[in-house]
C-alpha cells in the first residue's frame, strides 16, 4: 500500500470542498465530536468523531464519522514489518465485502500520510435510517417480523463466513437494521475483520454475539442458527451447531 495518498469520493467531493475539508490535513485537524474513548496502546492512538455538513444547494444536513489513527497499525502480508493503519485495512475489508455482496458503510474519503509518524484516516457516511441491533430487539414488532430479521442476519453472517472472513467483533452495536427495508442489514467497524484460519471458527463469532446479547430468547437463537446453516460454508446440523456454540460460550465462562 502507498505511504502517501488521499482519496475523496466523487459523491461528496463538492460538499467537502465547499467546507474546506478536501485534504488530509484539513480532516486531520477538523473539529469533531469524539464519540468514544480513544484507543491508546503500543505507542499508537485512534479516535472516532462525528461531524455534520450542510449541502449549500439542497440545504440538506449530512452526518459523517471520522476515524483518525496515529501509529495504530496492523501487519499484513504485503507489509509484514511496518504494517498499515487499521483504518486502511478497514477500507480494504469494505471493498472485499462489497464484492461478495455484503453491504457495510459508504466511504466518503480515506488517506494515509507516513513520515516519522504513520497517520491514517477514514470518513464514512452515518447510517441514517438504520438502528443498531440492540435497539431493534427492543422495538415493538410482530413475531413474524422479529423472526424475519433474525433469519436475514443469520444468513448474512453465514455469507460472511462463506467468504472466508470473520467480523472479529460481532456485537449488536456493530450490526444495523434498516428502518424501512427488512432485507437491509449493515455491518460496521470492520477494522478487525480478517480471514478465518478455519471455517469451523464461525461458531466462535456466533458465541460472541449470543454471549453479549441478553435480549435473545432461546427461540431467537435457534432461528438465527437455522438461517446461518443455510449459507454457512460448513454443513452443520442444528444440534451440532448449537452444541458447538454453547461450548464456546461455556469456555468463556
Amino acid at each position: 500500500m502507498e505511504k502517501q495518498f488521499f482519496h475523496l469520493d466523487d459523491s461528496c467531493a463538492a460538499l467537502f470542498r465547499a467546507n474546506g475539508l478536501d485534504s488530509f490535513e484539513a480532516l486531520w485537524n477538523a473539529d469533531v465530536k469524539i464519540v468514544d474513548d480513544p484507543n491508546v496502546g503500543r505507542g499508537g492512538h485512534s479516535d472516532v468523531g462525528i461531524f455534520s455538513l450542510t449541502d449549500p444547494e439542497t440545504h440538506t444536513e449530512m452526518q459523517f464519522y471520522l476515524k483518525r489513527q496515529q501509529n495504530h497499525n496492523c501487519r499484513t502480508l504485503s507489509s509484514p514489518l511496518e504494517g498499515i493503519p487499521l483504518a486502511m485495512r478497514e477500507v480494504l475489508n469494505i471493498r472485499q465485502l462489497a464484492k461478495g455482496g455484503i453491504l457495510t458503510m459508504e466511504v466518503a474519503c480515506y488517506g494515509r500520510q507516513k513520515t516519522s509518524i504513520d497517520r491514517g484516516l477514514l470518513v464514512t457516511r452515518a447510517l441514517e435510517g438504520y438502528t443498531p441491533m440492540s435497539q431493534w430487539l427492543e422495538q415493538p414488532m410482530s413475531p413474524e417480523a422479529r423472526k424475519q430479521g433474525l433469519s436475514i442476519l443469520g444468513k448474512l453472517v453465514g455469507k460472511l463466513h462463506g467468504l472466508g472472513l470473520g467480523h472479529g467483533c460481532l456485537y449488536t452495536k456493530h450490526i444495523y437494521f434498516s428502518c424501512t427495508d427488512p432485507q437491509d442489514i449493515r455491518l460496521i467497524d470492520l477494522e478487525k475483520c480478517r480471514r478465518l484460519m478455519s471455517r469451523n471458527r464461525g461458531p466462535k463469532e456466533l458465541a460472541t454475539l449470543f454471549r453479549n446479547t441478553g435480549q435473545l430468547t432461546p427461540e431467537d437463537r435457534q432461528q438465527l442458527l437455522e438461517a446461518y446453516i443455510e449459507t454457512s460454508p460448513v454443513h452443520w446440523s442444528l444440534p451440532a451447531l448449537q452444541k458447538k456454540v454453547a461450548d464456546k460460550i461455556m469456555a468463556k465462562g
